[in-house]
């Protein structure tokens, strides 16, 4: 009976660690994110990394006064890309997350403008 009980807890232990392993993986990369940019324009920006990948939200230019959207993709791995305003004449953001932080660097080609960005987990 004493064995029958310790397979039973350690086989639940078992269980238990292999999900949590898994929690850990996602954890810092899915839900609400927000920061800022600097360089040839600044401002803040604000966004929901999604767990199929997609990212939305929000950016608000200081140069131009104005709210452009953000839309762009998250991988399991961190690595971040995104659009902000329009494919034509908007910014692109590349960056990688480090635990509940993510930084990197854009650039606006039609504007000749770039920066860093950086952002914390909500």
């Amino acid at each position: 009976m004493k064995n029958l009980l310790f397979t039973l807890i350690i086989g639940l232990t078992i269980i238990s660690c292999s999900k949590s392993d898994d929690d850990k993986k996602t954890y810092g990369i899915y839900g609400n994110w927000k920061g800022t940019f600097n360089g040839g324009d600044s401002g803040s920006w604000v966004a929901v990394f999604h767990e199929d990948g997609n990212v939305t939200g929000s950016a608000n230019s200081k140069n131009t006064d104005s709210m452009l959207d953000l839309e762009g993709s998250i991988n399991e791995d961190g690595e971040f890309n995104a659009t902000i305003g329009n494919s034509s004449t908007g910014a692109e953001f590349k960056g990688k997350i480090s635990g509940n932080k993510i930084s990197g660097k854009w650039t606006n080609e039609y504007y000749e403008i770039s920066g860093d960005f950086e952002g914390k987990h909500q």
